[in-house]
């Protein structure tokens, strides 16, 4: 591992954080946090804040979280500073406000050895953090990149999603914990300033309820789809899942799942025609809301050139499948 690669690391990790939304961040004074504060404040688009005690540092960064809806960032050097955070993610827990905690922490050969400044800080927030997870010392290879945004993307919507609340990311760092003067470039960013992970599955679809519903009771014809991960992906703890099969209940008309299929001429067919049914059930006899859930697998990103279409739609424009009238 080279001298620039954890601070190449936090770079990537705290552009992916804006790219998700954050805005805010409040930093303490402190060595170890050092690599932290310098990928905050050279980002350039944080409103960064420097706040000597860590108490108020992490309050300050609630009221940030209440205010804007978004979560703030706040740091912490490592050993007792980081406890000092407590009654803020305490108090963040209770009242359902979202709040990213990282906190700089000795190297692994370094902890239950008598080093100073040094306690465990694994789960140090206990029952109070929505998540834990540690981030290692790791080479800045373009894999470990886009693995340390798709981190970043997983700590923000943790923070939003379902009930609003705290997260706890600690990072171990090594000497030197001043970056180089200059930094080699990163190419692991999606084009466009998109975060490598959307915020589109999980319980966000649970957030077009009410619209559904409105919908039923109002007659209205809405066609929802909703990403979902693939089968593989579910009931084995991966994040952003929740059971998204008939999600809407009655409200919705018509649900369906759509799986992973090879692009052949009748997996073509059968596509447009799904398409029609959607939209025909949606309008026809009492209008109302119909549901498509996708399973999606990587990559999510269509490559430059798509290749042909295996069913090209009928000529002049029509539908697959027209709509049949009463009577």
């Amino acid at each position: 591992m080279g001298e620039a690669d954890q601070h190449v690391v936090l770079r990537a990790m705290v552009d992916e954080l804006v790219r998700c939304g954050v805005r805010t961040a409040v930093t303490s004074p402190g060595s170890r946090s050092s690599p932290l504060v310098f990928a905050l404040l050279g980002d350039g688009r944080l409103d960064c804040h420097s706040v000597i005690d860590e108490r108020s540092s992490a309050f300050f960064a609630l009221g940030s979280a209440k205010v804007t809806g978004m979560p703030a960032v706040v740091t912490s050097t490592s050993g007792t500073a980081a406890a000092n955070h407590l009654p803020a993610v305490v108090e963040a827990w209770e009242a359902g406000v979202p709040m990213i905690v990282l906190t700089a922490d000795r190297p692994p050969e370094l902890r239950e050895v008598g080093a100073g400044q040094a306690i465990d800080q694994i789960k140090l927030y206990g029952r109070f953090a929505k998540w834990f997870f540690e981030l290692g010392t790791h080479a800045a290879t373009p894999e470990r990149l886009r693995w340390a945004r798709t981190l970043a993307c997983r700590l923000v919507w943790t923070a939003l999603d379902d009930r609003p609340g705290p997260v706890h990311l600690n990072v171990a760092l090594r000497e030197p914990l001043v970056p180089p003067r200059e930094l080699p470039p990163d190419a692991s960013g999606r084009s466009g300033g998109r975060p490598r992970v959307l915020r589109t599955s999980g319980t966000a679809v649970a957030n077009l309820a009410p619209a559904v519903i409105e919908a039923f009771q109002a007659r209205v014809p809405l066609v929802v789809l909703t990403a979902d991960r693939p089968p593989e992906l579910r009931e084995v703890g991966a994040g952003q899942t929740i059971d998204q099969l008939e999600l809407y209940g009655s409200a919705a008309k018509w649900f369906f799942e759509v799986g992973t299929h090879d692009a052949t001429p009748a997996s073509g067919r059968w596509m447009r025609a799904l398409a029609c049914r959607a939209l025909w059930t949606a309008l026809d006899g009492r209008p109302g809301p119909v549901h498509l859930n996708f399973a999606l697998r990587e990559p999510l990103v269509p490559p430059a050139a798509l290749g042909d279409d295996p069913q090209p739609g009928r000529d002049r424009g029509r539908p697959w499948v027209l709509r049949s009238t009463p009577g």
